[in-house]
């Protein structure tokens, strides 16, 4: 049998002299591929769970904001009713001082008309 190299296999002639034989260059370019590779992996696992968890949390904030809106659209919708309310209400009582108003203002008028036909009939 022959001589055997570090990895545990029977060396080739070319290893014996001190030639690497490209297998053997290659074998161990693929190991280090390797390990890159499987750095590589944890990382961009690591950064995609950051990013999910980013995600999450943006979809959270968005959701809660979402339910801020809501809330604030139903608070929104409360004031304005009752703001429509007193609205209603302020717009009422003004019609009826205007109308009021109106009705003093036509029977002013009609007096008035009363008056100057009176007038005009006594000088007759």
């Amino acid at each position: 049998m022959g001589a055997v190299n570090v990895y545990g296999h029977i060396m080739r002639n070319e290893e014996r002299n001190g030639k690497y034989n490209n297998y053997w260059k290659d074998c161990r370019e693929k190991r280090s591929r390797s390990i890159t590779n499987y750095i590589r992996e944890v990382l961009v696992s690591l950064v995609g769970y950051h990013y999910i968890l980013t995600a999450t949390k943006l979809r959270d904030s968005r959701n809660k904001r979402t339910k801020n809106i809501s809330r604030y659209k139903k608070q929104i919708e409360k004031m304005s009713s009752k703001l429509k309310a007193k609205f209603d209400q302020e717009v009422i009582k003004l019609d009826k001082q205007f109308t009021g108003e109106l009705e003093t203002l036509r029977l002013k008028i009609k007096e008035n008309r009363q008056k100057s036909h009176v007038g005009i009939s006594d000088s007759k």
